[in-house]
C-alpha cells in the first residue's frame, strides 16, 4: 500500500466525487453559485488519514522526520477570528469563526492558518455592505454608532490617508 504525505489535487479521486454537478441545468439556472449537490467535503485537500478537526487552539503540534533536527514541536496559538459581516446598518452575521486548514512549511519553519466563513447571497457579494475581520476598535464602533465610515490608516504608508464621510 503506497503512503504518501500532501495535499490531494482538485480533479483527484477521492475529492473530485464531492465537486457536484456542472450540468446544462447549473449554467442555466444556478450559475454562479455551487451545485445543489456539492459537497462542502470538496474544500478538503488532506487525504482522509491526515484530517483533523477544526483547530481550537492549543494543539500541540509534533513534526518527526519533516525537518534536518527530525523532531520540531510547538503549540498552536488562539484561533478565534472574530467575524462580523453587515448589510446596510444591520449585522448579518457575528461569531468567532475558526480556522479550517494549516498549512505546514518545515522547511521554512512557517504554518499558515486559514480561515473560511459561509454566508448565504441572495444576488452577489455586494449583499454585504462591510466586514470587520478582528474585533473592533473602539473608532470603529464611534463610527458605526454615528452612521459615519471608518478607514483604517496604513501607519506604514500614512500618505494612503482616506478621510472618513
Amino acid at each position: 500500500q503506497p503512503m504518501s504525505f500532501g495535499p490531494m489535487g482538485r480533479g483527484w479521486p477521492g475529492r473530485i466525487e464531492y465537486g457536484g454537478t456542472y450540468d446544462q441545468n447549473w449554467i442555466d439556472n444556478v450559475f454562479p453559485f455551487l451545485p445543489q449537490d456539492f459537497d462542502e467535503r470538496y474544500f478538503q485537500m488532506a487525504p482522509p488519514d491526515q484530517q483533523i478537526d477544526h483547530p481550537r487552539g492549543g494543539e500541540e503540534v509534533v513534526l518527526v522526520n519533516l525537518t534536518p533536527e527530525g523532531r520540531v514541536s510547538f503549540r498552536l496559538p488562539s484561533t478565534a477570528l472574530p467575524m462580523t459581516l453587515f448589510k446596510g446598518r444591520q449585522k448579518a452575521y457575528e461569531a468567532d469563526v475558526f480556522p479550517d486548514t494549516i498549512l505546514l512549511e518545515p522547511e521554512k519553519r512557517r504554518f499558515s492558518l486559514v480561515w473560511r466563513v459561509s454566508q448565504r447571497i441572495q444576488r452577489t457579494i455586494l449583499d454585504f455592505s462591510e466586514c470587520w475581520v478582528g474585533p473592533p476598535t473602539p473608532a470603529m464602533l464611534r463610527a458605526r454608532n454615528k452612521g459615519k465610515r471608518y478607514i483604517r490608516i496604513d501607519p506604514i504608508r500614512p500618505e494612503q490617508e482616506i478621510k472618513a464621510a
